[in-house]
This record gives structure tokens, sequence and C-alpha cells, in this order.
């Protein structure tokens, strides 16, 4: 859902390879969060064959809830960092998504169980 709340409507396959799982991985997960009213499915316009996930206004409003939180906590447990302190922890994050980018985007992914 993050991933949709940030970047907008995506295929399911490109959520399925950014998480490097398998579609009916992915279908699983969407239609959990379907369920629940967060994310709905729709047909491709450009093809009609290809499943869209967007948000819903629900799940909007649940990440920027979830968010707001998130950046709370962290501003309760950093709040007595010094500024460089921050800065090294923001510089070994980046450095952190790099390497796992760069590591699931080298691993072969097994789609066998595709339909």
């Amino acid at each position: 859902m993050d991933r949709v709340s940030e970047f907008g409507p995506a295929r399911m396959s490109e959520l399925a390879t950014w998480q490097s799982v398998d579609r009916s991985t992915m279908t699983a997960q969407v239609g959990k969060l379907e369920k629940l009213g967060l994310v709905q499915r729709a047909p491709d316009p450009q093809d009609r064959r290809a499943i869209v996930v967007s948000v819903t206004d629900a799940g909007r409003r649940l990440h920027e809830e979830s968010r707001a939180a998130a950046c709370a906590a962290f501003d309760t447990m950093l709040g007595d960092w010094t500024d460089q302190q921050r800065q090294q922890l923001s510089e070994s994050l980046a450095h952190l998504v790099e390497s796992l980018e760069k590591h699931l985007s080298a691993r072969p992914q097994d789609h066998s169980t595709e339909r």
C-alpha cells in the first residue's frame, strides 16, 4: 500500500517485481488490502488484460496517519541526538537501502508458479 500511496497506481506485475515475489503472492496480499478497503483493483485502461492497483481514500488516510505516527516516534527516539548523529544515520540508512535494492535486482526470480 505504501508504494501505491507514494507513487500512484501500479500494475500488479510491477508490484510483484518490486517486492521480488511472484504474482500469486502479490495477488493474495492485494486481496487482503482490498477486503480492508485500503486499495482497489481495476483493469488497466491501456491493456485490459492487466490489473492496476490504486489506493482508496481510506488507504490514503491510513498511510498518512501511519507516516505521521512513525515520524513522531522517531522524533521522540532521536530527540537527544545531535544533527551530526542524525545525518550519519540518514546516510547509513540510504546506503542500506541502496545495497538492498542492488541485492534484490541481482537475485534471479522464479516465476514458475505464475500463470
